[in-house]
């Protein structure tokens, strides 16, 4: 979870919008019901989908945390920068489900 807090900090940019159910639970399995959020049996993220949230702001090299990740969808968002390296950094990532 704090792997997404911590995306959702770099996504929202200075003004703080988007994503507000995104907040920190003790619940182990809580994120999985963030928005645009999908995890597998193990509660390990697989599916990562912020289009037309708006977000405004650049995506944090913690992206490279989500390793079970095979979807992610960031298309009509305001992102500034690059993709990080890190999403890209494990061979065994799966990047045929990216559209930005």
């Amino acid at each position: 979870m704090d792997h997404l807090l911590n995306l959702k900090s770099s996504m929202t940019g200075h003004n703080g919008h988007g994503l507000h159910d995104w907040v920190h639970s003790t619940s182990p399995t809580a994120h999985c019901s963030f928005s645009g959020v999908s995890c597998d049996a193990d509660a390990r993220v697989v599916s990562l989908n912020v289009s037309f949230t708006p977000l405004f702001g650049t995506i944090s090299p913690e992206i490279g945390m989500l390793n079970r990740l095979v979807n992610l969808t960031l298309a009509a968002n305001n992102f500034s920068g690059r993709l990080p390296l890190e999403t890209v950094a494990d061979p065994d990532t799966d990047l045929r489900g990216v559209s930005i």
